[in-house]
């Protein structure tokens, strides 16, 4: 899997993602994220475009960095696969955004939806492992009602098991089971 469009999607989001940290109560840097997501996409679905996608899933929604630059840096495919799971831009409210989103999963590429389910997994998994012992502090850094985020992500979910058939789906399944059992507790 390892080439010279790779090794540059490595560099591109790594400078573009360089200041940024994931939330959470370590503050790990954002590329930890992006490859967590395109090992899981990877391990579900051997394509470079779909690796590439990966690593740059949120370079347009959190960065700078232009869906033409995608484009004319990784070819089309790559920027079709990431606008399919980029939340839309504007000033809207977390519900919103999020509505956008799963609009966008209904009729997203099936690479995208890979892309969706790995980022979906890595930030339910993550989330869960970082604040299971500080559950107060979760919500002091993430939006949204329990019962909106367990809506949310059971939409994703849903529509991911309706669309997509890859295993991706079921270990998805077991992040969200988890993550609900997290929020409940």
């Amino acid at each position: 899997m390892y080439s010279p469009r790779v090794e540059r999607a490595i560099q591109k989001a790594g400078v573009l993602h360089q200041t940024q940290n994931r939330r959470g109560t370590k503050k790990l840097p954002y590329i930890t994220h992006l490859f967590s997501v395109a090992l899981l996409a990877r391990q579900y679905f051997d394509d470079e475009d779909v690796f590439i996608a990966a690593l740059l899933h949120d370079s347009v929604e959190d960065t700078a960095y232009t869906k033409e630059e995608l484009r004319e840096d990784f070819g089309e495919q790559v920027c079709i696969i990431v606008l399919g799971v980029t939340e839309p831009e504007g000033d809207m409210s977390w519900e919103e955004k999020k509505r956008a989103y799963v609009e966008n999963l209904r009729t997203a590429s099936r690479e995208s939806l890979i892309v969706a389910a790995a980022d979906k997994i890595h930030n339910l998994r993550s989330v869960t492992r970082a604040y299971e012992h500080n559950k107060e502090q979760f919500w002091c850094d993430f939006s949204g009602t329990k019962e909106s985020r367990i809506q949310y992500y059971g939409t994703v979910v849903s529509i991911l098991h309706e669309r997509l058939d890859n295993p991706i789906v079921t270990v998805l399944q077991n992040a969200f089971n988890e993550y609900r059992e997290f929020l409940q507790s």
